[in-house]
């Protein structure tokens, strides 16, 4: 069967959104219902299977694990199994089964194929730069769905904001205290190095600190972690020299043990031999 074009795997839906520059939305061609989906799957993994397909049976595996966290209840225990998941995580999931990287697009366009595509939408959510894929049901009312996962993204990315502005709270008097409280001039330069990662040089200032003091602490504690871990390493190192040492050693004596019994067998009498043996014990 010759691959479908992008226009032949999926259509756009525009009419059902006033946001229309912000989300796009893009259903499969997968005609089958909901209810007998898995049916549909199962028989293309049959005659997959048949042909020897490997490469159809993984794509048909890695769709089915989406299928069946797309069925998954929502929180609420409501009765009806609407489903959606973010995109790049189901990618993830797929990509799982596969035996090399699949691309987003060809995912996407995997997601939608009229074959063997999921029952979904996929939506965009361009202004945040978020796609969801959601599971087509009869009850599924599309619009109001797709204004409340809008609404998701939105509290997620004011909460996000939010925690930023908490971590500007701290001001130069804040700062001035919680180092005060500190017992050595280490534990200091630390929080000095952790406080100023990922902040500008105007906000290391409004902490009051030094920015070029700061490198210099940074330089310090990155030498400090270099040292450490060169010392672990060297640890590591030496611990295995001394196993293979014991290992050496331990295999010099059953060599020579072995040597023993080959040669005094018949000479000896027996209780020797065991002693010989005991050694190896």
């Amino acid at each position: 069967m010759n691959e479908k074009t992008e226009e032949q795997l999926s259509s756009p839906i525009f009419s059902d959104f006033t946001n229309t520059d912000d989300i796009d939305v893009r259903v499969s061609r997968q005609q089958c219902e909901l209810v007998g989906f898995p049916l549909l799957l199962n028989y293309h993994y049959t005659e997959a299977k048949k042909s020897n397909n490997t490469n159809k049976q993984k794509k048909l595996q890695g769709l089915l694990e989406i299928h069946n966290h797309l069925l998954l209840k929502p929180d609420d225990n409501s009765v009806e199994h609407i489903g959606y998941i973010d995109l790049d995580i189901a990618h993830e999931l797929y990509c799982g089964h596969q035996e090399q990287h699949i691309e987003k697009k060809d995912f996407r366009d995997i997601l939608l194929h009229p074959d063997y595509g999921l029952c979904v939408y996929v939506a965009n959510f361009l202004q945040f730069n978020k796609r969801y894929i959601i599971l087509k049901t009869q009850t599924l009312d599309l619009p109001s769905f797709i204004a409340d996962i809008n609404n998701m993204i939105n509290r997620d990315k004011d909460a996000s904001t939010q925690a930023g502005k908490i971590r500007l709270d701290l001001d130069k008097v804040g700062l001035k205290h919680l180092l005060d409280s500190m017992d050595s001039e280490w534990d200091k330069t630390c929080a000095k190095v952790m406080l100023a990662a990922n902040r500008s040089r105007g906000e290391i200032e409004e902490l009051g600190l030094l920015p070029d003091a700061v490198v210099n602490n940074v330089k310090q504690v990155r030498n400090v972690i270099v040292k450490i871990e060169e010392t672990e390493t060297a640890a590591h190192e030496t611990v295995l020299l001394r196993l293979r040492q014991r290992q050496q050693n331990l295999k010099v004596k059953v060599d020579e043990c072995t040597s023993v019994i080959e040669q005094k067998v018949g000479k000896w009498h027996d209780y020797r031999i065991s002693d010989v043996y005991e050694k190896l014990d």
